[in-house]
């Protein structure tokens, strides 16, 4: 087996698999490592209208997407108090005509990894890296394989190794801090418009999100500013008592659970947001979770990981070809501004301006509604957007 590659990819989820298509496609030797074996679980299943093109790059069309997943046309927001629902419908694009989807993420990924597979890529699962050398280019296997690359890529999601090492992450700590998921099935429809959209549902301590699927079941889970205090009755995990003590700032979704019945035990995740301002170096780049992540109410993640990928990859094969770090500035900047855009919409939301001010304004001008969607919709580098100059995103800051 070759032991010496152009670019190392640790990690095979969206950014590590977007990335390997991309560098391999471009003719470079690509070998991606990733810890697991595909289909595995993975949460973050609500996809962006602006990913979709990436999509396409990567060869998966439209069509493969709707036999496979359920569509989403937009983003809702339930506000209780009011008993008032704001809806934002994803209108088509220039260059984009379907809508984002809801998938399950243990068949999307697979569906990546293996687009880099065909793109010429080497894939190795259950290949845990256990060290890497950022600046020799090595990466040490757990099995004691060591392979060397000219350029290493870290796609390893949280656990965000090369950032890890060089302790350049930075916690943000006034977002959610913990979820609490799992997947319900004869979940009764909120209305008829339900299988549309996610839906979230916003309580004093944090909010809900519900994202129908294709199997009929829906993901339900529970995020938390601050984690409260829960005492389960017995047989009953600490996970689920969290999940259900929300309920009570919600009796119109408690009413809708109680008829649901969960198919997976409920699981948690938890300070799960942070920074990563170095984003590249002379022998390593990272993309997608492990170059940051933000509290996931506007469903950022797998967005920012396929962004991150096709921008970064161009940055890797200039540098290597030609030995400029020219495209990685130009990367680690796109990626600045895209984080920054996404980051000040999750402040305004956890402190509630957003929601009472935007999201639920009475007579709300079109224009600005408008612009309110085309972010939730992930166009984050539209400098002219006038909700981003709100935001205090200067005129041209896109690129």
């Amino acid at each position: 087996m070759k032991k010496s590659y152009d670019a190392i990819v640790i990690g095979g989820g969206p950014a590590g698999s977007a990335t390997a298509t991309f560098l391999a496609g471009s003719g470079l030797q690509v070998l991606l490592l990733e810890a697991d074996r595909h289909p595995r679980h993975h949460i973050g299943e609500s996809l962006l209208p602006a990913s979709m093109p990436i999509m396409q790059e990567l060869g998966i069309s439209a069509a493969l997407l709707h036999e496979r997943f359920q569509a989403k046309h937009g983003a809702r927001f339930y506000h209780p108090p009011t008993d008032r629902m704001a809806t934002f419908e994803f209108d088509p694009s220039p260059g984009f005509t379907t809508p984002a989807f809801q998938v399950l993420r243990e068949h999307l990924d697979a569906l990546l990894l293996e687009r880099a597979r065909v793109a010429g890529a080497e894939v190795i699962e259950d290949a845990r890296v256990e060290a890497v050398d950022e600046n020799e280019g090595r990466v040490a296997v757990a099995d004691g394989r060591t392979f060397e690359a000219g350029m290493v890529v870290d796609a390893s999601g949280r656990r965000a190794i090369i950032a890890s090492r060089r302790g350049s992450r930075r916690w943000l700590k006034d977002y959610g801090r913990v979820g609490i998921y799992s997947y319900l099935k004869n979940l009764p429809p909120h209305d008829n418009e339900d299988s549309r959209y996610i839906t979230m549902y916003l309580f004093p301590g944090g909010w809900v999100w519900l994202i129908p699927l294709a199997d009929g079941r829906t993901s339900v889970g529970v995020v938390y500013r601050e984690v409260p205090t829960v005492h389960p009755p017995t047989g009953q995990s600490k996970e689920r008592a969290l999940f259900e003590h929300a309920m009570g700032d919600l009796p119109r979704l408690r009413q809708r659970l109680a008829s649901a019945v969960a198919t997976d035990s409920y699981r948690a995740i938890g300070d799960y947001s942070y920074a990563i301002e170095e984003k590249f170096g002379e022998r390593f780049v990272l993309v997608g979770d492990a170059a940051g992540f933000l509290d996931p109410i506007f469903s950022s993640g797998v967005h920012l990981a396929l962004s991150s990928a096709r921008r970064a990859s161009e940055g890797i094969v200039k540098k290597l070809r030609t030995g400029s770090d020219s495209g990685l500035r130009s990367y680690d900047n796109y990626m600045n501004v895209g984080f920054r855009v996404f980051q000040s919409f999750v402040d305004r939301f956890y402190n509630r301006s957003l929601v009472e001010n935007l999201f639920f304004m009475e007579n709300k001008p079109p224009h600005m509604h408008a612009a309110i969607t085309r972010i939730l919709a992930g166009h984050v580098w539209d400098g002219d957007n006038p909700v981003l100059k709100l935001l205090g995103v200067p005129s041209g800051a896109a690129v």
